[in-house]
């Protein structure tokens, strides 16, 4: 569209372009405070389509691109291959797509058709098979969380693996230079932070390029990216504290038991979604080996500096890993007791125990609100969790428990008396934002006031 103005310098080749040279590719939510030329943004564009992204988004405003503006930007070939990206990614999502177990063709399947009638025909290759009515698959004999995981392993491999746990570990104790994206991990110091890679100067707090090192500026991270996610059952404000920062659970510290030790895996990754661009999905916790229960202690970062305020948790069971299991009926939760056992649940002055709340197709829900009072999940460093295929007070009749997903919402609580609420000091800097969020101000670059702190 068109970009009013005078000459000015390319942000990415630095090169300087005339007047007749402005350009942008799209109506900016935000005026743009400098420009990239236009080749230059096609390249970066097509770069992303490369590297198969459906999303891809302005990088004046940070909106995704219409696929009508990117089709006017980049050639025939980058036009298809984006167009084969965002078709695939939309038939994973797809609940009623179901992929040929031979070929590389699918189709479309009645979503109300019985168990017992779930056959279907490849137009392509006239493959005609069961398939599974959970995960629109053909696995046979295996139990679908079994036929997960050798998938995964087949398609990613081992070292593949060893990477995304390796660049995981990296995104919970890191954050991006805003300048260059460079990770950058800080151990101790003030917050005024120079990338080694790029030189620029920028708040590790609030994200914003500084001009010189020391530079005065107003610093509001407090609460980074703190945009209110989620209400509570009862309508108070709150975050999903598992989506929005990636460090408040000590992910290496997470223990299960009575489950499968492979469990734990896709544990971590409930616990810290958005570390890779496409979630995989399913993921299992359970069945449970005996009783219908499950334990999970989950200890959170800063215990000494920052507690947080739980007011609901959501767990997610639509995916039955295999016969015998059942969905959670309720949930026992301990707060502060981090070598927690079963047994220690029995103490009813100490840890509650919730009926869980149906409220959508596999959703269920824990209320804590009720709590407050007694102020059992206010000040909370480590909680233990119980999950179990009875209802509170009850026992499981031959049936073992599972999960597909757990959230955890809440508030945060109290702050360390010696630090400031918008202090550089203040240790809720060093919260690592989750990278699925936008960073509110991290980024932009501070006006030069003359002046250092």
């Amino acid at each position: 569209i068109s970009c009013p103005g005078g000459p000015y310098t390319c942000f990415i080749c630095t090169e300087a372009k005339d007047s007749s040279e402005r350009f942008l590719p799209h109506r900016c939510s935000v005026t743009p405070e400098s420009l990239c030329c236009k080749s230059c943004f096609v390249a970066w564009v097509e770069s992303q389509i490369d590297a198969e992204s459906a999303n891809i988004k302005c990088c004046h405003c940070d909106l995704t691109l219409a696929p009508g503006s990117l089709q006017r930007l980049v050639d025939e070939e980058h036009w298809q291959r984006y167009c084969d990206t965002s078709l695939q990614l939309e038939l994973k999502r797809d609940s009623n797509f179901i992929w040929c177990s031979k070929c590389s063709g699918g189709g479309w399947v009645d979503p109300q058709q019985p168990l017992s009638k779930c056959g279907w025909n490849c137009p392509e290759c006239d493959n005609a098979f069961v398939y599974c009515p959970q995960c629109r698959r053909d696995h046979g004999s295996l139990h679908c969380k079994k036929f997960q995981r050798l998938r995964h392993e087949v398609m990613t491999g081992q070292k593949q693996k060893t990477e995304d746990e390796s660049k995981g570990v990296v995104q919970r104790s890191s954050k991006t230079c805003p300048s260059c994206s460079m990770p950058i991990q800080k151990d101790g110091g003030c917050n005024f932070m120079d990338c080694p890679n790029c030189r620029r100067h920028f708040c590790w707090s609030c994200g914003r390029v500084l001009k010189g090192s020391h530079q005065k500026h107003d610093c509001d991270a407090g609460f980074e990216a703190s945009e209110v996610v989620a209400k509570t059952p009862l309508g108070r404000p709150c975050v999903e504290l598992t989506r929005m920062f990636t460090n408040v659970i000590d992910i290496d510290s997470v223990e299960l038991m009575n489950a499968d030790e492979e469990d734990l895996t896709d544990l971590r990754d409930m616990l810290t979604p958005g570390l890779s661009q496409e979630a995989r999905s399913p993921l299992f916790v359970g069945p449970s080996q005996m009783d219908g229960e499950i334990l999970i202690r989950l200890p959170f970062n800063f215990s000494k500096a920052i507690t947080w305020e739980l007011t609901h948790l959501v767990l997610s069971a639509k995916h039955a890993p295999g016969p015998g299991c059942a969905a959670p009926k309720s949930i026992g939760l301990l707060a502060n007791s981090p070598s927690a056992t079963f047994t220690d649940f029995d103490d009813s002055n100490a840890a509650a125990s919730v009926n869980l709340e149906a409220f959508g197709p596999g959703l269920l829900r824990a209320p804590l609100e009720q709590f407050r009072v007694k102020g059992l999940f206010k000040r909370v460093s480590n909680l233990t969790l119980r999950i179990s295929a009875a209802a509170a007070g009850d026992s499981a009749d031959d049936v073992q428990v599972f999960i597909n997903d757990l959230a955890i919402f809440g508030i945060q609580g109290d702050v360390a008396g010696n630090a400031g609420r918008n202090s550089m000091y203040d240790l809720r800097a060093e919260l690592i934002v989750s990278p699925v969020l936008n960073r509110r101000r991290w980024g932009e670059e501070v006006a030069d006031k003359g002046g250092e702190e």
